[in-house]
C-alpha cells in the first residue's frame, strides 16, 4: 500500500478531509455522552476500509485531526477521529488512555497508537502511564 503525505493532497481534498474530520469530531462528542469509551471505540471505530492502494500517513493525519479540531476538542475526541479515519484506511490503531506517573488528580489523556507507536494526536502520550488500551 503507497504511503502518501497529507501535504500532498489537492486544496480540495484537504479541505474534504477536513470536513470529514468536523463531522467526526461532532458525531464522537454527542456519541461519548451516550456510550461507554470501550463500547464506543469497538462500535464506531471499526468501519469498513476504504478502497485504493493509498493510505495517508498515520503521524501526518495525527497531526492534521490535531489542526482542525483544535483545543475545541478534549484528547479523546481527537483520538477517536484519528482512531476511525486510520481504521477506514485499513490500519489496526489503538486507542491508549493514561494518566500522569506523579498523578494528583483525576485527569487522564488520550492517543493513538500503531503497532506500539504512537501516531497523534500531538502531543501524545506526553510521558503518561497507559491505564487502558482499546482497539
Amino acid at each position: 500500500m503507497l504511503e502518501i503525505k497529507v501535504a500532498s493532497l489537492s486544496r480540495f481534498q484537504k479541505l474534504t478531509l477536513a470536513a470529514r474530520i468536523v463531522t467526526l469530531g461532532a458525531i464522537a462528542e454527542r456519541k461519548l455522552d451516550r456510550e461507554p469509551l470501550p463500547d464506543l471505540v469497538v462500535s464506531w471505530g471499526s468501519p469498513r476500509p476504504t478502497r485504493g492502494n493509498e493510505r495517508l500517513s498515520p503521524h501526518g493525519l495525527g497531526r492534521v485531526v490535531a489542526r482542525v479540531l483544535g483545543e475545541r476538542r478534549r484528547c479523546v475526541v481527537q483520538s477517536l477521529v484519528l482512531h476511525r479515519l486510520l481504521a477506514a484506511q485499513g490500519d489496526r490503531p489503538e486507542l491508549v488512555v493514561g494518566i500522569p506517573g506523579a498523578a494528583e488528580n483525576h485527569n487522564a489523556h488520550a492517543w493513538v497508537e500503531l503497532d506500539s507507536v504512537e501516531v497523534g494526536p500531538p502531543p501524545g502520550s506526553s510521558g503518561n502511564l497507559e491505564m487502558a488500551r482499546f482497539r
